[in-house]
């Protein structure tokens, strides 16, 4: 039987991993006369969060909702236009049941911090609007002992990301970016187990993030 590790592997293995590992590849040196270095820090806020898990592979689906405050950077090259980075960023999530005096304890609230590593390419067009698809490996760790799992505990999953955004100003970009992630392993006190049979944790969500951009092509 095929079970899901998280290892480095795992991680090359991805199509999106080498679809944006070749779009950097190509974009470096076109027009590498221009290219600048950027560090973007940004602010931005979860919306329509959604989250679902399986207990075992016959079990009821528990399904919770979430709005949640997020912060990061990316740091990475533009080519006066195309670009390309890394990205970390931090998320506080409050996972609320959809119904838990129905569902039970599996469905109640909890918290966990999240921590996405992001590598990012996308384009920036000369009227200030831009696109951005993101490839992610993140890791959850709960912070109490409501619902599944308990403090401590840590998920680790990979998913991505596609957005879209507009330069307000030289050195302030908004943007919407809809979000998909899968976490198919669960450590526990040090030991990593799969999550198989249907018991991943699946979420999925629209982070709408205000962003400070220094260095690139400032175009506005």
């Amino acid at each position: 039987m095929f079970k899901f590790n998280l290892k480095l592997s795992d991680i090359l293995s991805s199509n999106l991993f080498f679809i944006l590992i070749l779009t950097i590849t190509i974009l470096l040196p076109i027009k590498n006369c221009f290219s600048s270095i950027y560090f973007e820090p940004f602010v931005g806020y979860a919306l329509n969060g959604k989250a679902d898990k399986k207990e075992n592979s016959t079990n009821t689906t528990y399904k919770w909702k979430y709005s949640s405050p997020g912060y990061g950077a990316r740091l990475g090259f533009t080519f006066n236009g195309p670009f390309a980075s890394l990205e970390y960023t931090q998320m506080k999530y409050e996972l609320k049941g959809e119904d838990p005096t129905v569902a039970g304890v599996t469905d109640e609230s909890q918290k966990l911090d999240g921590s996405l590593y992001g590598l990012c390419s996308g384009y920036e067009f000369s009227m200030g609007f831009f696109f951005r698809s993101t490839f992610f490996y993140s890791e959850l760790k709960k912070k109490d002992d409501q619902g599944p799992y308990s403090n401590g505990d840590t998920y680790q999953g990979m998913g991505g990301a596609v957005a879209l955004g507009y330069r307000i100003l030289s050195h302030l970009t908004l943007s919407a970016e809809y979000r998909k992630l899968v976490y198919k392993i669960i450590k526990l006190s040090g030991t990593r187990y799969n999550l198989d049979g249907g018991r991943e944790l699946n979420m999925s969500e629209i982070f709408i993030s205000i962003a400070v951009p220094f260095g690139g092509d400032n175009k506005k």
